[in-house]
């Protein structure tokens, strides 16, 4: 995968394929709130995994151009952390997750 979302930013450039990632992330918006709104019809979960697909492609290709695996893994790391952190925090079991930077 990594060969080919190389080729893809080679190919239409960094700006474009950012770009994408930000269409394919609001498409994703979309499926996912047709779905909640159907309640929970078969057609929009298998259109909310297509562009969840979708989405994890961007991803790696944002990777590539923003930064590199080890600088995401860190802070994924980082993020999965704070995540537990909430997760035990019994003072606020409603909070879920925060829009902080951290």
């Amino acid at each position: 995968m990594k060969d080919t979302c190389k080729a893809a930013i080679e190919k239409w450039g960094a700006n474009k394929q950012l770009n994408m990632v930000i269409e394919e992330c609001a498409e994703l918006i979309k499926a996912i709130s047709k779905y909640q709104r159907y309640e929970h019809n078969g057609v929009w979960r298998l259109k909310a995994m297509e562009e969840l697909a979708d989405v994890s492609i961007m991803v790696e290709q944002g990777i590539m151009m923003l930064g590199t695996p080890a600088e995401f893994d860190r802070i994924r790391q980082e993020k999965i952390e704070r995540l537990k952190t909430l997760i035990a925090d019994r003072d606020d079991p409603e909070r879920g997750l925060s829009h902080e930077s951290h």
